[in-house]
């Protein structure tokens, strides 16, 4: 089920309405094909599993995140394919709550003779699908609140500058969501005073619908907007009667969408947010200022907040908070935030040219950084070493920077060094936790030892228990979040470091002929 999230994460800000699914053929325990939903109207992820695998799927196992379809829609039901592929048992994270599939999709299985195995790491599943969830339970669409703020709240200077208060880094992950999302909204306040274009252009994929609250049709024609209105998509939401002003502006390519007003004379957000899921938006990242995201609040639609916090102190008697009143005035009526999650982005995790970082465990020297791109070279000896020549351009790599005097040390002491290219065997669960073994090199087996430790890619982990010539580590879900080692599968293979405080107590005992040399070290005398 590991196989199938992660294929389904490949469908984030491509799948839409769809949800993103991600599926795997088995066959011995080895996976002999693998499918994502990439687009709607395109095969299913069960469909192109059962593809890839082709013949080796009859009488085996097919994995897949969401339960199969059983209906006719753009696509052919996924039931009649896994019926048709002769698969055995079907495994699925949870079922998909679509009444058009709900229950029958397992029934349809379950009637073909076909066993059937459910809730497999259900919430992982769920999580792979928020905004799904959230349509098919509320008829409501999944929102995001974006910020950029300075260290004592502001949004803006007491002169109304809000350009470059955030850095290049932060501009290309606000660029990252947009493209997660099926659309994006602002006020007309910020399109007045920004004139922003609001689509995606710092990284690969594709445009929102631009949506503006305009009560009374203020966007101007020769906005960024509306001049980019036949490239990417524009809504107008607005509760005006001016009918001329309207259709110049459908003219220009961009929808008007009328509302009745609500009490205070503008356009009322659940039924604005109720319309545009029912037209497939799904998704919504919410960058409108301090009475947008107000406004949001208060009506209880927002489901995640990202506030992007940048190391200046604005002050100004005037300088705007994020937010206005927000109706409450007691502690204890204070809108509570679960799951707070804190990463650092930019400056603080650029390097300087001529610093150190690991690439997955390969130390390499920075010879240039720019924003949230650092470029650095690997020689071609390092290449054929390490699995760094297998990288390809869009894959996830582990990054660390180097340990500066005064950090703390945590954990295990990684030199950046590696030993060896090593496999894993096998992968399997354990509760919250994957128990990964690892195939270890004969030469550096007398290094590794319970309790100890080694590194795979640069992560150090304790090694829980040596089976033969494996060595057998458990990475908890922290590590599983925060590094690439949710993307291990059997055969895959990693960088390989074993415990630096073995070797050097080893080559300390050879120095002062204590141990025999082993073979390819030379032997020392005198301190190593």
């Amino acid at each position: 089920m590991a196989a199938a999230i992660r294929l389904a994460r490949r469908g984030v800000g491509t799948t839409h309405p769809n949800p993103r699914v991600g599926a795997v053929a088995l066959r011995g325990g080895t996976i002999v094909g693998r499918g994502f939903h990439a687009r709607a109207g395109e095969a299913h992820a069960e469909v192109r599993a059962l593809e890839e695998a082709g013949d080796r799927a009859r009488g085996q196992t097919l994995v897949s995140t969401l339960e199969p379809c059983a209906h006719q829609g753009r696509t052919a039901p996924c039931v009649a394919a896994i019926r048709a592929a002769g698969v055995r048992r079907v495994v699925i994270g949870m079922r998909d709550p679509n009444p058009l599939v709900n229950g029958r999709g397992v029934q349809a299985l379950r009637e073909a003779g076909i066993e059937v195995v459910e809730d497999v790491r259900r919430e992982e599943c769920r999580e792979l699908n928020p905004a799904y969830l959230k349509f098919m339970a509320t008829g409501l669409p999944w929102a995001m609140l974006k910020s950029m703020v300075s260290l004592d709240g502001r949004v803006a200077s007491d002169a109304g500058e809000s350009r470059g208060l955030g850095g290049e880094a932060e501009q290309r992950l606000c660029h990252r969501l947009r493209a997660e999302h099926d659309a994006v909204l602002v006020g007309i306040g910020t399109v007045l005073r920004d004139d922003p274009e609001l689509t995606v252009r710092l990284r690969t994929g594709r445009n929102p619908l631009r949506v503006v609250l305009d009560s009374r049709l203020r966007i101007p024609s020769g906005s960024r907007l509306v001049r980019s209105a036949g490239e990417a998509p524009l809504l107008i939401a607005t509760v005006s009667e001016d009918r001329e002003a309207s259709l110049a502006l459908d003219g220009l390519g961009a929808r008007v969408w009328r509302f009745e007003a609500d009490g205070a004379g503008r356009v009322p957000l659940r039924a604005l947010f109720r319309r545009l899921a029912e037209d497939g938006r799904l998704s919504l990242l919410v960058e409108g200022g301090p009475t947008v995201h107000t406004a949001v609040l208060r009506e209880g639609l927002a489901d995640r907040v990202a506030v992007g916090i940048a190391p200046r102190i604005l002050g100004g008697a005037n300088a705007p908070a994020w937010t206005r009143d927000l109706g409450r005035a007691r502690l204890d009526e204070a809108i509570g935030v679960e799951s707070l999650v804190v990463r650092r982005v930019g400056r603080d995790l650029s390097p300087a040219p001529g610093a150190s970082v690991a690439v997955n465990g390969v130390c390499l020297t920075v010879e240039r950084a720019q924003a949230d791109v650092i470029h650095a070279t690997a020689v071609p000896e390092t290449l054929r070493k390490t699995t760094l020549g297998k990288l390809s351009p869009g894959g996830r790599v582990n990054l660390e920077r180097a340990l500066k005097v005064g950090d703390e040390i945590g954990g295990h002491w990684v030199s950046g060094h590696v030993d060896a290219v090593a496999r894993i065997a096998s992968v399997r669960r354990s509760g919250t936790d994957v128990l990964l073994s690892v195939e270890v090199p004969a030469s550096l087996a007398p290094y590794v030892a319970v309790k100890g430790s080694l590194a795979l890619d640069g992560v150090s982990l304790t090694v829980a228990a040596w089976e033969a010539s494996r060595a057998v580590v458990a990475l908890v879900p922290y590590t599983l979040e925060h590094t690439i080692a949710s993307e291990y599968e059997e055969g895959t293979d990693v960088n390989l470091e074993v415990d630096l405080l073995a070797r050097y107590l080893e080559r300390l005992a050879v120095a002062r002929g204590m141990l025999a040399p082993p073979s390819g070290l030379a032997a020392e005398r005198g301190r190593p």
